[in-house]
């Protein structure tokens, strides 16, 4: 049984040995007590790490991408929707591939009932998602360099007469009194009820998408009362409830009388001025020390997988993985152990993202770490949990859908990826009706690109493992956790 267990790990000493890799230095410090299982050039200027500790049991993934690296920064947004029909949420794996991604992680957590970011959102010089005043965020500004914080924002609409308004959010839900601008990121539709009013509008100029801190001449098209209006694919619709909806009425008479004319000035702008982020928290290292105050929550105290990013003095990019829930594999990390890693990792700055189940790290479209959502059979079913019960046979590790991924793209390296194209047999979806990356998937075992005799040699071991599980009638069952 504890040869079993530990499978996996041997699989992927496999994948690290110098048969199949070059092993490539390390742009970071390597905390102690961890070794360097792999380490590999996937593009100029981006390695990934794997990092190994035995006592706590710990398997930690970096992306290390050092300054004048071509790989390019990107915020992925699940599907490319805010909202609409399902499925909303999309794998990690999924929307690198989907990008054809070096490297990506989870981004920011997000609501359980709507499926939605929780913090604000920038991909592309475009606002996808306002912010929430309560979260953080890792942003990216036009130079390339990063920070952390809050991100302010406001947005408004600048009549002829000048009587402007000041929209409460982009792409949120409508509350009361609320005016609420909903791009074509959204959805299809504004998804909102019949209890309020709401204004299509047409992007006149400049042609193409509503971009931060660019003033956008918008012709006003039509008012309607009836609620989930169709969002025009050059355009947007303005929402308003209460005071919001008798603002747009005002404005709406103005034009049909002809007091005012029937454009409008259009602005959103961010401050800092950023052209990604994504939401996080807490803030884990400020200026090279721990930051973030704790907090009597599990988030913060029990030892769970986390997602984090950071970055070197040197201006080296760092986005680490750690597994976690996971016995005799990997334990995963408190907020305060995390906060120690990256410092011992060398950043001076780092945020922590969504974590548990969420967390994934894929290069070239493939899951290299172990998820730790795991597919049982449970009364003659498959089901997803947290943590199996003892005796309960544990098909796979699984890769939850997310709202947002971070990505890493560039130029495809002439050798085959790390993480690339593995056998089908090892990375299954387990929905056969799965879209777009929605449903989970079943990761039995990380991996890179390999040869051919690399191949035969994983499989060989993986169907030896299996046979010998089976001859011995024993069932793969994990420990219920604290986490």
């Amino acid at each position: 049984m504890r040869k079993l267990a530990l499978f996996p790990a041997c699989v992927l000493a496999l994948l690290a040995s110098p048969a199949w890799a070059d092993p490539a230095p390390v742009p970071f410090k390597v905390p102690t007590g961890y070794q360097v299982t792999v380490s590999r050039e996937i593009a100029p200027g981006l390695v990934h790490s794997t990092l190994v500790r035995r006592a706590p049991e710990e398997v930690v993934n970096v992306a290390a991408r050092t300054a004048g690296s071509q790989a390019e920064f990107r915020v992925l947004l699940s599907n490319d929707a805010i909202a609409g029909p399902d499925p909303r949420l999309e794998r990690t794996s999924s929307m690198c591939a989907r990008v054809e991604c070096l490297v990506a992680v989870n981004g920011d957590f997000f609501g359980e009932d709507d499926g939605q970011p929780i913090g604000a959102l920038v991909a592309g010089d475009q606002l996808l998602h306002s912010p929430n005043p309560r979260h953080h965020q890792l942003n990216e500004a036009a130079d390339g360099t990063f920070s952390t914080g809050q991100l302010g924002w406001r947005g408004t609409l600048v009549p002829s007469d000048l009587q402007q308004l000041d929209f409460s959010g982009v792409n949120v839900p409508r509350d009361t009194n609320d005016l609420v601008l909903y791009t074509p990121a959204e959805g299809p539709t504004t998804g909102t009820n019949r209890f309020g009013a709401e204004l299509a509008v047409q992007v006149v100029r400049p042609a193409g998408d509503i971009l931060l801190g660019t003033t956008t001449l918008v012709r006003l098209v039509e008012l309607r009362h009836d609620g989930d209006t169709p969002i025009p694919s050059g355009g947007a619709v303005l929402s308003g409830h209460g005071r919001g909806q008798k603002l747009l009425e005002d404005l709406w008479a103005k034009v049909q009388a002809g007091t005012a004319d029937g454009e409008a000035l259009l602005r959103l702008d961010v401050t800092p001025a950023v052209q990604e982020s994504v939401g996080g928290s807490p803030i884990l290292v400020r200026d090279g020390k721990r930051w973030f105050a704790d907090e009597p929550r599990d988030l913060y105290r029990l030892r769970a997988p986390r997602t984090l990013a950071g970055w070197t003095p040197d201006g080296t990019l760092l986005l680490v993985t750690i597994d976690g829930r996971q016995l005799g594999y990997s334990v995963g990390m408190t907020m305060d152990e995390a906060a120690d890693l990256m410092i011992s990792l060398g950043a001076f700055q780092a945020i922590n993202l969504d974590g548990g189940g969420s967390t994934a790290f894929v290069v070239g479209g493939a899951v290299v770490n172990r998820p730790s959502d795991r597919a049982v059979d449970r009364d003659a079913k498959t089901v997803i949990v947290k943590s199996p019960r003892i005796g309960e046979k544990v098909i796979g590790n699984v890769e939850r859908p997310v709202a947002v991924a971070i990505a890493l793209i560039g130029p495809r390296p002439a050798t085959p990826l790390l993480g690339g194209a593995l056998p089908a047999t090892l990375v299954q979806p387990l929905d056969k009706g799965d879209v777009a990356g929605s449903g989970p998937a079943i990761v039995l075992v990380g991996g890179s690109s390999l040869n051919s005799s690399a191949i035969a040699m994983v499989l060989a071991a993986l169907g030896a493992a299996v046979f010998s599980a089976r001859r011995r009638r024993v069932a793969l069952s994990v420990p219920s956790e604290s986490t």
